[in-house]
């Protein structure tokens, strides 16, 4: 009979306890992270500065009597880094964003437990 199933109890220290709430995942920059939102100002400013450059050259009548792959080879690059910018700027965003929430977070974290001291 020690080969029957036996019906499986929760010990009672488990039963009346509630069960415990799930800790917040601390969001956190990692290093390399940092380092990526440290950089991102500097690379959007030189995107920019080429992206204006190549504004005013192609405001130049000149360039157009240029062979028509160079005005097409410009016009493709700044195609290029109309995207590069935005992506970068949604990274620069995220990464501040994430770099807020660690920070509330962790403030958070300090308010409760000095609320319960």
């Amino acid at each position: 009979r020690s080969d029957e199933a036996k019906p499986q109890t929760i010990p009672s220290r488990q039963r009346n306890n509630p069960p415990t709430q799930p800790t917040k995942t601390q969001l956190k920059l990692g290093f390399n992270e940092q380092r990526e939102l440290d950089a991102l100002p500097n690379t959007i400013e030189d995107l920019e500065s080429e992206q204006q450059e190549l504004f005013d050259l192609m405001g130049d009548p000149e360039l157009y009597k240029k062979e028509r792959a160079d005005i097409i080879g410009m016009n493709d690059r700044l195609d290029e880094l109309k995207r590069l910018l935005t992506a970068a700027y949604g990274r620069w965003e995220y990464l501040e964003q994430l770099q807020l929430n660690s920070t509330n977070n962790r403030l958070s974290g300090i308010k409760s437990d000095s609320n319960t001291n």
